[in-house]
């Protein structure tokens, strides 16, 4: 996701539930509208991995 980006979700699917796992995929409203963006998202206690294939980024939840 980028500054300024609006993404449409076009599917979001779960995985798993130990841990919470997602395949959301979307489409953005900087690229062609054909473009569609996997995603997979890992939800553990506090953390939340996001993986697009190519890189993988790791959010903590604020307390």
């Amino acid at each position: 996701m980028n500054y300024e980006e609006i993404e449409d979700i076009v599917s979001a699917e779960l995985l798993t539930e130990s841990p919470f796992t997602w395949r959301i995929v979307t489409t953005s409203d900087v690229g062609p509208p054909e473009l569609e963006q996997p995603f997979i998202y890992v939800l553990k206690d506090d953390r939340l991995a996001v993986n697009d294939g190519q890189s993988a980024r790791m959010y903590a939840r604020c307390k």
